[in-house]
């Protein structure tokens, strides 16, 4: 029965550590709890707000009040590092820090570096017969730099824009 006492104590998500011992005919339950997130503070990013951060990190769990769970934040980290890979910053990097405070509390800070955005420096379509490739390019939202690519940003890459972009181009000769 001690594995099945130790796996539902864990299950509840509050401890660290557990461990049975035995003194005569006592069960004794020794554990640790984890310690609950006092704050939590987001630098550095600007490409994904804060605000749009807030409703992920709160599905995942990492909120202020609640346990902390080390596996919950590197998951979090993976995510954003994929995240701001996908919008274009591939060299992203995304740093958690987490500081013990007095009464079995942390403090979470999630420190971003989002780096140079890939830019899209030529658009060369080949193979093509039925149109232009220029009429092929014009069908793309992601452009190669100009003036207007300062205030548009269309000219950084993104995986999500080019999915898009080929759906287009697909889109256009079924057309």
């Amino acid at each position: 029965d001690g594995e099945d006492i130790i796996n539902a104590i864990f299950e509840t998500g509050f401890f660290s550590r557990v461990n049975l011992t035995r003194s005569g005919n006592t069960l004794i339950v020794n554990v640790v709890e984890r310690p609950t997130i006092d704050s939590i503070n987001i630098t550095g990013n600007k490409t994904i707000k804060a605000d749009q951060l807030k409703p992920v990190l709160k599905k995942m769990g990492i909120v202020v009040g609640r346990t902390y769970d080390p596996s919950q934040l590197h998951a979090i980290v993976s995510g954003l590092q994929q995240q701001y890979a996908l919008m274009g910053h591939p060299g992203a990097i995304v740093t958690p820090t987490v500081k013990d405070l007095p009464r079995n509390q942390v403090a979470v800070n999630i420190s971003i570096q989002e780096g140079k955005p890939s830019l899209v420096n030529t658009i060369k379509i080949t193979g093509n017969k039925a149109f232009s490739e220029r009429e092929l390019i014009s069908q793309f939202k992601m452009t190669t730099p100009g003036i207007l690519t300062w205030f548009t940003h269309t000219d950084r890459f993104s995986q999500t824009h080019l999915e898009e972009d080929l759906q287009h181009l697909q889109d256009f000769y079924y057309d």
